[in-house]
């Protein structure tokens, strides 16, 4: 099971800025706000529910869904583009899980139409995912990292979260899916500490490399790096 934003992908690139940018935008554009307050707005309601568009919502915006994940998404193909090394690592570990008979997954907080364009974006088969692309829309009231939406996921694909692995750079996320019983990998990124946050987010809840290590079965910089770090997956 697969997170997209800082997985699939380097948070480092500038792309979640840019969604962040557009968050603010569509604030000061749709509900009147200043650009300061949008920012303040942003950041609380991304805060309470690691989720910018569940956290409006209960700050009592109406926001559309469709509206929303659109507005935000544009841009990607300005920053994503092909990483041959976590492609082929992808390809890799889809071919070992068929001949597990398992399955791999895509579960991202945004709209399953704005994660298949990022795929697209990253030159990612989406065929590689074709047990599923969950996502907003999927899980409606629920997001990561309420542990009810990775139990929606696990349902639906037809496995306990015991029989599970998720690759996440959010550590809140991480350890909800490790208290389920879930196995978790962690991608740091170049800059761990940043990442602790998720989605390039700065860390709110003084999580330290310590407490990650004792959390997460296995950290790595990059998907590309699983093979050297864990050649078990592959087997």
């Amino acid at each position: 099971m697969f997170d997209l934003d800082g997985v699939l992908y380097p948070a480092s690139n500038g792309y979640l800025e840019n969604v962040r940018d557009n968050q603010r935008k569509f604030l000061t554009e749709k509900f009147n706000l200043s650009l300061e307050d949008a920012r303040r707005v942003r950041k609380e309601a991304f805060e309470k529910h690691n989720q910018t568009l569940k956290g409006l919502r209960s700050l009592g915006y109406a926001v559309e869904h469709d509206e929303f994940t659109e507005y935000v998404r544009k841009g990607y193909d300005e920053y994503l583009s092909c990483d041959l090394r976590v492609n082929k690592t992808l390809e890799r570990l889809k071919l070992a899980c068929s001949k597990r008979k398992g399955k791999m997954v895509l579960m991202t907080n945004t709209a399953e139409k704005q994660a298949r364009k990022c795929l697209g974006a990253l030159n990612i088969d989406e065929k590689l995912f074709e047990d599923g692309i969950y996502g907003s829309s999927f899980m409606g009231d629920n997001a990561k990292p309420m542990p009810e939406a990775f139990e929606m996921v696990c349902e639906d694909i037809g496995v306990s979260p015991k029989e599970c692995v998720m690759f996440e750079d959010s550590f809140k996320n991480l350890k909800t899916c490790v208290a389920l019983g879930m196995g978790g990998v962690f991608v740091a990124g170049e800059t761990l500490e940043m990442e602790l946050g998720g989605g390039g987010e700065k860390n709110k809840d003084k999580s330290d490399k310590g407490e990650l290590n004792a959390v997460a079965n296995v950290v790595v910089e990059s998907i590309g790096d699983l093979f050297e770090v864990c050649p078990e997956l592959f087997d």
